[in-house]
């Protein structure tokens, strides 16, 4: 599914428009954009939980050479289902 079918499952769901459909998906997803640059946490209870994973330095082994590089720590988005919402897909 792409985003333009999303909207449209929206906006059937909500009985309105697809561009109100589309104004509300674009808010939901830049309001996560912020909660991600914040650093904080969103619980959605019956969904899961947003999140920023910090993944600390590593030492890697490039296969080819047998080089060790550093890899440097960084930050990425993380969702984890919660125990509702694994039953539905289930």
């Amino acid at each position: 599914m792409v985003k333009k079918e999303f909207i449209d499952l929206v906006a059937a769901k909500l009985g309105s428009s697809k561009k109100d459909a589309g104004l509300a998906v674009d808010a939901v997803f830049a309001s996560l954009a912020e909660v991600f640059e914040s650093g904080e946490k969103l619980v959605v209870n019956g969904l899961g939980v947003f999140q920023v994973r910090t993944i600390k330095a590593r030492t890697a082994v490039n296969p080819r050479t047998g080089e060790k590089v550093q890899v440097p720590a960084t930050k990425r988005p993380l969702f984890t289902a919660s125990s509702v919402l694994k039953a539905k897909v289930k």
